[in-house]
């Protein structure tokens, strides 16, 4: 049986009005040079990317867009949940805020309770934006939604001395088998890779490598991992 992954990529957008959003820096370009790898591979790949990104390509995959948190979220348990996938490669930069309210600075106490969905005027002197947390996807993927495949997650701090801390504690908080994780500083040359050990007792972890070399490195211990559990 051909191996199926399911790849995320880019930036959730959450809406602060129906013209403003608060999002990210992602671009999207990890997980979709992962999804397009994979593919030349021979695996199953499913791609979920975020709207407004590589806007003219069409992909020899399966391709599906998303733009807020909740969106994401719904596409990756359709997909857990009935396409059972053996790979989940979860590489998107979800907002870990979304909006809640706005608070108008020019009256005390004055808000707009439902301003994601009316537009916010542009005559005050000052505004309040009030942001509440998000849905945690990583966190939904063993517990609420059954994935019990191998699953890769990514951890971007800008303090580096508590990027492998943030890791590990990513890596046994959601039960990931691989955590992917770097600084802001040196997002783009540098990366850290952190294994779950009790899964996979032969490798050197935490392991840093080049970012060229990443695809490669993930996709061969999921092979790895797919030859040795099926």
């Amino acid at each position: 049986m051909t191996p199926f992954l399911l790849i995320t990529a880019g930036g959730t957008s959450e809406p602060i009005d129906p013209v403003r959003i608060l999002t990210n820096r992602a671009t999207g370009n990890t997980g979709v040079g992962i999804a397009y790898d994979a593919h030349k591979r021979g695996l199953k790949v499913e791609l979920l990317l975020a709207a407004g990104l590589f806007p003219n390509t069409i992909f020899p995959f399966p391709t599906y867009r998303f733009e807020t948190v909740t969106a994401l979220g719904n596409l990756m348990e359709s997909t857990l949940t009935k396409g059972k996938p053996g790979g989940v490669i979860h590489s998107a930069a979800v907002s870990d805020y979304v909006l809640d309210y706005v608070i108008n600075g020019d009256v005390k106490g004055s808000g707009f309770p439902n301003s994601g969905h009316h537009k916010i005027p542009g005559h005050h002197n000052s505004l309040t934006i009030v942001l509440k947390p998000a849905q945690r996807l990583l966190a939904k993927i063993r517990t609420d939604w059954g994935f019990q495949g191998y699953l890769v997650s990514f951890k971007l701090e800008t303090d580096a001395s508590q990027l492998l801390v943030k890791a590990d504690e990513s890596l046994c908080q959601n039960g990931c088998n691989l955590v992917v994780a770097n600084t802001w500083e040196d997002h783009q040359n540098w990366l850290w890779l952190v294994f779950n050990k009790t899964q996979n007792l032969d490798c050197q972890s935490p392991l840093q490598i080049q970012r060229t070399d990443l695809s490669k490195r993930i996709l061969d211990d999921f092979q790895s991992h797919w030859s040795r559990t099926q």
